[in-house]
């Protein structure tokens, strides 16, 4: 039995999906630990007229590095969380997608409870993906977030030069381990637009939400085990 993928095209084109990756290359200020998952959720479209995208990523990246860029001896968390679009370029199973975003960190406190330090705001982030489309293909993805003073962040997959994408775990033909959540692609358009907060953007495309998508994710994975 084989899997088949039946989607609704969206004019303009989505992406979608959720999961991890473990960090081989990662390169940044704030780069992800070797051999630990980096999280993702993306949830972007073009609204029904097809001319203006919407939509949020959030990233969850675990390092042991300070913000400073320096070494620590404890582990960090950081979440990287878009909040306006620049860029969608569809072109399934290909999509490409710009936009501000804001890095924080999630400082653990003695108390138990948990304290959310702002590190940067409106720091220009970079996504480019491949999606999923049934049987043996690989869907990957290659994450670049840059620093407002010069330099990066944080690279998911740095080869020296320039962020390349690699493919989720589980999809290599090589890998033993479980398919950790997907990514779809759908549809075909670019647009590029001014930036333009979150906030002001309707709930239309954002009914569903991360976690949904998140969700969603999860049972498809389980249905290619």
């Amino acid at each position: 039995n084989s899997l088949v993928i039946v989607s609704k095209p969206i004019a303009g084109g989505a992406i979608a999906g959720g999961g991890e990756f473990t960090n081989q290359n990662s390169s940044g200020y704030i780069k992800g630990q070797t051999g630990y998952p980096t999280g993702f959720q993306l949830d972007a479209q073009y609204t029904k007229s097809g001319t203006n995208p919407k939509g949020k990523v959030n990233i969850i990246v675990k390092s042991y590095y300070k913000p400073d860029g320096t070494l620590d001896s404890k582990m960090h968390l950081y979440n990287i969380n878009t909040n306006a679009i620049s860029y969608l370029n569809v072109t399934a199973p290909k999509a490409v997608f710009q936009a501000k975003a804001n890095l924080v960190e999630q400082v653990a406190n003695p108390d138990g409870t948990t304290s959310v330090v702002s590190i940067e705001g409106g720091a220009t982030f970079d996504l480019a993906v491949t999606g999923f489309t049934g049987g043996t293909s690989k869907p990957d993805i290659a994450i670049t977030l840059y620093r407002k003073a010069g330099g990066i962040w944080f690279s998911s997959n740095w080869d020296g030069v320039k962020t390349v994408p690699q493919v989720l775990d589980g999809y290599s033909t090589t890998s033993t381990s479980r398919k950790s959540g997907t990514i779809y692609v759908s549809g075909a358009g670019a647009t590029f637009r001014d930036a333009e907060p979150v906030a002001e953007e309707t709930d239309e495309v954002l009914a569903d939400g991360p976690v949904e998508l998140l969700r969603r994710s999860e049972e498809h994975t389980s249905e290619l085990q």
